[in-house]
């Protein structure tokens, strides 16, 4: 059986905004991923927590900010906790100028990937230029083919998913290996590895490879070896 189509999931209490935005993405991401949409963000957040009990890859999750609707930012932080992989955007109107410190503020603080205006025409190839950036983001980072860097670490660990991101900014491909996995465990042992700080970067780019861990004395410094 094949692995279920990862999850693009969309909420907002404005039904204007839901309408539109849930059109454009099912029209034109609906053959390749699971588009769910909800109208109010406490549904969103039982069916993200239902998605992460049943292992289901959530790619982009899409709140809203405006006059209509003041809890999308709210809804993507707390994403985060069930969802670390996933890309956050948040959708504002053109026009919307007095939404524009909080939105830019919330980016700041990490509590959303990217802010994208929401389409006031068809085939809005602005709006849809940043969802598949965002979404071929997230893809490069899930691994699956080519790892210039295989990362193993914990998968609610911040720290990890900020060198993924960082990785994946600069178009290096990385896979990312949970700890505790099959692959992981026969990495760590293959390195000579004992229960190490994560997370472990292999960079599978130098000869040999070098590989780069945390010292646990420390939690700060880090070792390399290669």
């Amino acid at each position: 059986m094949d692995d279920p189509v990862p999850v693009l999931l969309l909420a907002t209490s404005d039904p204007v905004s839901r309408g539109i935005l849930g059109d454009e993405l099912r029209r034109r991401y609906g053959a390749d991923y699971e588009v769910v949409v909800c109208a109010d963000h406490a549904h969103a957040r039982a069916v993200l927590g239902g998605l992460r009990r049943w292992g289901r890859a959530v790619a982009l999750i899409v709140g809203c900010y405006g006059p209509a609707d003041r809890d999308g930012l709210d809804l993507l932080r707390r994403a985060y906790a069930d969802h670390p992989a996933a890309k956050r955007a948040v959708a504002v109107t053109w026009g919307d100028f007095a939404s524009g410190p909080t939105v830019f503020r919330a980016i700041a603080q990490g509590h959303a990937d990217l802010l994208v205006l929401r389409p006031e025409r068809p085939r809005d190839e602005e709006f849809h230029g940043a969802i598949t950036d965002a979404l071929d983001d997230w893809h490069l980072a899930q691994g699956g083919g080519f790892e210039a860097v295989r990362m193993i670490g914990d998968q609610r660990d911040e720290r990890a998913h900020t060198l993924r991101d960082t990785l994946v900014r600069n178009h290096i491909p990385v896979g990312f290996h949970p700890i505790g996995s099959p692959a992981a465990q026969r990495m760590l042992e293959s390195l000579g590895l004992h229960d190490p700080a994560l997370p472990v970067l292999v960079l599978q780019f130098t000869s040999p490879p070098t590989v780069s861990w945390r010292i646990p004395a420390t939690r700060r410094s880090w070792r390399r070896s290669g």
